[in-house]
């Protein structure tokens, strides 16, 4: 029986996770946070972080695939599928469809599919619930994305994905959303990329009313944790001397 893998709900890791998917196409605020991120990362882990190193490692591709950091991006792909533990698989599907579409649109379309497509498989053994059908949704929807790049004519995959971002996805977290309809609009019929066009503004319309409340929240959390380890650092050397 598939189970939910537990997450240290005060994690700073946790709270440094949410600036980053929430501003993911802000590229100089992540630059300025990615040194934070490494080092909660891989210097001086704590268990409370040790959860979500995996989801970190994740980011950090992400990060470095889109500043052009290819070769980066790779090793951290492959070090957050690494990283996921057996009971895991819908983290191990998210970093696998994105690291396939990154192959599709890097090396090889046809590979990148077959990637996507066994990320998809991994969702037969996450639990059978709203989060799991709606992770489904958005892997079929790199299905489409990646048989797009190998034939930019393959129309059944064309209106499966303007389907998906126009109707299918609203209940996706708004990144997925705004992903979603970027990705298709340069593929898509005029009339269907009028559509798009307005759904884009009404996602963005609702990222700027949402973004600074929980950035805001989120940095909170990680100046609090940092001024705390600060704290004990200071303690531990004036032992020392």
């Amino acid at each position: 029986m598939a189970v939910r893998a537990y997450k240290h709900p005060d994690s700073e890791l946790r709270a440094l996770l949410k600036i980053f998917k929430q501003q993911f196409d802000d590229l100089k605020t992540l630059n300025s946070y990615e040194i934070v991120l490494r080092r909660l990362l891989f210097i001086g882990t704590t268990p409370r972080n040790q959860s979500w190193r995996a989801e970190g490692l994740h980011q950090l591709a992400l990060l470095y695939q889109a500043t052009g950091k290819l070769r980066e991006a790779e090793k951290h792909y492959e070090l957050s599928m690494a990283t996921f533990a057996d009971h895991e698989p819908l983290g191990l599907a998210r970093v696998m469809r994105d690291y396939g579409l990154f192959i599709a649109r890097h090396h090889d379309p046809r590979a990148g599919l077959l990637q996507i497509e066994q990320a998809l498989a991994l969702h037969d053994k996450d639990l059978n619930n709203a989060k799991g059908y709606r992770q489904r949704r958005i892997t079929e929807s790199y299905v489409w994305r990646a048989r797009l790049l190998l034939d930019r004519e393959d129309t059944p995959a064309l209106n499966s994905l303007v389907e998906f971002a126009l109707t299918d996805c609203h209940d996706c977290c708004l990144r997925d959303q705004q992903q979603a309809i970027e990705f298709v609009a340069p593929y898509a019929t005029d009339s269907q990329r009028a559509l798009l066009n307005t759904r884009l503004i009404e996602v963005n319309a609702r990222r700027r009313k949402v973004v600074g409340a929980i950035v805001s929240m989120a940095k909170l959390a990680i100046d609090a944790q940092l001024t705390i380890a600060g704290k004990i650092f200071r303690t531990l050397i004036d032992r020392k001397s």
